[in-house]
C-alpha cells in the first residue's frame, strides 16, 4: 500500500502534486497506461515489453519501483520539493 510523504510543487504556477512511497497498485492494474497517463513514455514502453511476454507479471515487479519513479521524474522535470518551497516562500515574503 502506498503511503503520501509530501508533495512536489509545478515550478510555473506552484499546484501541489501528491507523492507516495510504497507499491503502487494502480500501476500494477493498468501497467503502461498509468505510465503513459502520467507522460512517462519510456517506462510505459518498457513496461509493456516485459508485460507482454510474462502475461502480466513482471506488473507486480515494476509496481515496486512506479512511485520513486514517477517522484525522479518529476523532479527532472523541474519540480519545486518542499524544501525549495521554503526557500521561494521565504524570498517573497521578504520581499514584501
Amino acid at each position: 500500500m502506498s503511503k503520501h510523504i509530501g508533495y512536489l510543487y509545478n515550478p510555473n504556477n506552484y499546484h501541489p502534486i501528491d507523492i507516495y512511497k510504497g507499491y503502487n497498485f494502480p500501476c500494477f492494474l493498468f501497467g503502461f497506461i498509468w505510465f503513459f497517463l502520467k507522460g512517462m513514455y519510456g517506462w510505459g514502453v518498457l513496461s509493456i515489453i516485459l508485460s507482454f511476454p510474462t502475461w502480466g507479471i513482471a506488473n507486480i515487479f515494476i509496481g515496486i519501483f512506479a512511485n520513486g519513479e514517477y517522484q525522479k521524474f518529476l523532479l527532472n522535470k523541474g519540480y519545486l520539493n518542499d524544501e525549495q518551497m521554503r526557500i521561494l516562500n521565504d524570498a517573497y515574503a521578504e520581499e514584501k
